[in-house]
């Protein structure tokens, strides 16, 4: 297993020329669908940590609206909402769509999100495998 320390500052320095290209709302959405679905891994994802969420998304993409991404945080609470099996497979669907560049930046944000607090657990990293794994990504080159 790598130190996940110097994992972490390594892929938080390499994801910046990532966030710098993208542009397009789809990729946004993806990117929150995965984040929130990392705030999800313990099975709760407190109002508190949305704010967080979609302040760490607005720092690192500032050339989108904080409406869209609280518009996007809202519409994965609503797929959850009435079936959250259904509804993660539903979000991890659309998060699989996303393929080279945006299927890595999705990938580094949703790792960088779960590491927030310092702690990559069992749960999440479950998640993460399923995210990687949905985005046709190695989920051993995150070991």
């Amino acid at each position: 297993m790598k130190d996940l320390g110097n994992f972490f500052e390594q892929l938080t320095n390499e994801s910046q020329t990532l966030f710098n290209r993208v542009k397009d709302k789809a990729t946004l959405r993806r990117v929150v669908y995965a984040s929130f679905l990392m705030g999800m891994a313990d099975g709760d994802f407190s109002k508190e940590e949305k704010k967080k969420l979609t302040a760490y998304i607005t720092t690192k993409l500032p050339h989108f609206k904080v409406a869209d991404i609280v518009e996007f945080v809202e519409q994965a609470e609503a797929i959850l909402e009435f079936d959250t099996q259904a509804g993660k497979f539903e979000l991890l669907e659309d998060v699989g769509k996303a393929t080279g560049e945006s299927a890595n930046l999705i990938a580094r944000t949703a790792f960088l999100i779960a590491n927030q607090d310092g702690d990559f657990d069992e749960a999440e990293r479950k998640v993460f495998e399923q995210i990687l794994t949905r985005l046709g990504l190695d989920p051993n080159a995150y070991k």
